[in-house]
């Protein structure tokens, strides 16, 4: 996958540093994957609407929040081809619905209607998750790879076992032996998002683990 990056990018922090040049990032270093793709995506959509506005409704603010377009909830991560600006009413209303869902959704101009559509789609989803235990299932098929656990390649150890994402996280997996979500790697197949996740697809030694590997993204090791 080619995700969407600024024409030129740099930060460093010691001898560790990211760089985005000619639509190539380059990583050297442990860095919060979610910060790097916020701080990109202000600049993608600066360079678009120098008024910042909101994706959905095009209302101009200054207080806008970030929307995942495929759900968090469901699958959804965070990559700058899957993340807007919106302003809080669209983001607020558009809940746990994915782009097409909530686009559909806006047509629909009676109150009841607008919230039966929501509750079936949102319960389906839900239902896939806790009796199939499918998930990531809303994202698009082109974006996701197949390959074994240990291929991947941490860049650092992880010490939150004991947290309550962790134990979330930890049941689903004993439960369905899938991923809650796609893990988000580099080309070089390093680790970029996803640690809870690969620590304990690690421990059941999981074949076929869903990843999201970026073509345009290379991790340069220490």
């Amino acid at each position: 996958m080619i995700i969407n990056l600024p024409e030129y990018y740099y930060i460093s922090r010691g001898e560790d540093f990211v760089k985005v040049e000619n639509g190539k990032m380059t990583i050297r270093g442990v860095w919060f994957w979610d910060i790097i793709m916020y701080k990109i995506l202000k600049i993608i959509t600066t360079d678009y609407f120098p008024i910042m506005e909101c994706y959905y409704c095009h209302k101009k603010e200054k207080n806008l929040t970030i929307d995942h377009q495929y759900p968090v909830a469901f699958g959804g991560v965070s990559l700058t081809s899957n993340m807007v600006f919106a302003c809080k009413d669209c983001n607020g209303r558009k809940g746990n619905m994915n782009e097409e869902e909530f686009k559909e959704w806006r047509t629909l101009k009676n109150k009841n209607r607008r919230d039966s559509y929501y509750n079936s789609k949102i319960g389906q989803k839900t239902k896939k998750i806790k009796i199939k235990g499918e998930y990531g299932f809303d994202l698009p098929h082109q974006w996701i790879s197949f390959i074994d656990v240990e291929s991947i390649k941490p860049l650092r150890d992880l010490q939150i076992r004991t947290s309550k994402k962790y134990k979330k996280a930890y049941e689903f997996v004993e439960k369905n032996q899938k991923i809650p979500r796609p893990l988000i790697l580099s080309s070089n197949y390093y680790l970029l998002d996803g640690y809870i996740a690969y620590s304990i697809a690690q421990e059941f030694e999981l074949k076929n683990i869903p990843v999201i590997i970026l073509n345009n993204v290379k991790v340069l090791p220490k």
